[in-house]
């Protein structure tokens, strides 16, 4: 069994057309798991066979918003889920004030972080 979690930060508008996309993806997939989306982006675990978590990686990175979706992935015994949810929220980690997604750093790559390590 393949497990598998992701999040990203990115603007989402259509929030019930894509809930509903990912959740008839995943049930016809055997794919069971939670998955939060909001405005303000998307975070999830799910779990299925192998074939059915790389099926849905794929799934997701054909959708604009999500082509350069990273997914972090553990081997397990079991499902995470019994079940397959899909759920809107008003945001996908609660701050508890206001915040501007769009206000992001610089986004560095593993050689120029190293650097700065140095």
């Amino acid at each position: 069994m393949d497990n598998i979690t992701f999040y990203k930060f990115v603007e989402i508008n259509n929030l019930d057309e894509l809930k509903e996309t990912i959740l008839d993806f995943c049930i016809k997939n055997e794919i069971k798991g939670k998955i939060l989306i909001a405005k303000e982006g998307i975070s999830g675990y799910c779990s299925g066979n192998e074939k059915g978590t790389k099926d849905f990686k794929d799934f997701m990175h054909n959708i604009e918003q999500f082509k350069d979706l990273w997914f972090k992935h553990n081997k397990t015994e079991k499902e995470n889920s019994k079940k397959m949810l899909v759920k809107i929220r008003n945001e996908i980690i609660t701050f508890k004030q206001d915040y501007d997604i769009t206000k992001t750093g610089k986004y560095l790559k593993p050689e120029e972080l190293d650097k700065l390590y140095e």
